[in-house]
């Protein structure tokens, strides 16, 4: 029973480094996660607001007249978040298509090299497992930001034209 008391915790002396700072670099990968994933988002939706504000441009004439003729904004505007909501589907799909290639790759990389510090096996699984999830949250999240800024470069381009 002496022997196990004056053993030496696990955290303690250089395990306690190393704990602290593969916990550190944990920490500062998931907020730099975070921060790449808004700011990719932003991209996005900017991306989807300049097409959708070109489109309007070259249509400009076509709306005019669906104005004159007394359509409502809601029939103006649905085709552009039909368009954008597209835009969406298609952004979603092929990046479903190159994390899952990225992570077939990386997992046989990491496959060959004997590192034993990841569990490929486990995280090859579980991707399998919530692959519809990680489909479903992805397409989702395309398709919102899709509409949303189809619907700000419309709303903004309906506001121009009723103003003058």
């Amino acid at each position: 029973i002496k022997e196990l008391q004056s053993d030496e915790t696990s955290y303690s002396g250089d395990r306690k480094q190393a704990i602290d700072k593969i916990t550190s670099a944990t920490s500062f990968f998931r907020k730099a996660g975070i921060a790449g994933v808004i700011i990719f988002a932003v991209i996005s939706m900017l991306i989807i607001f300049n097409t959708i504000q070109m489109a309007i441009f070259n249509r400009r004439d076509e709306l005019t007249i669906m104005r004159l003729l007394g359509a409502s904004t809601n029939f103006i505007r649905g085709p552009f978040i039909v368009e954008s909501i597209m835009y969406g589907i298609v952004s979603g799909v092929i990046s479903i298509i190159i994390i899952r290639s990225v992570f077939s790759i990386s997992a046989k990389t990491f496959e060959a090299s004997s590192l034993g510090l990841l569990d490929i096996q486990y995280a090859n699984q579980y991707f399998s497992k919530h692959q519809w999830l990680f489909i479903g949250l992805q397409l989702s999240v395309g398709i919102f930001i899709g509409a949303l800024s189809s619907l700000i470069a419309t709303r903004r381009y309906l506001k121009f034209k009723t103003s003058k």
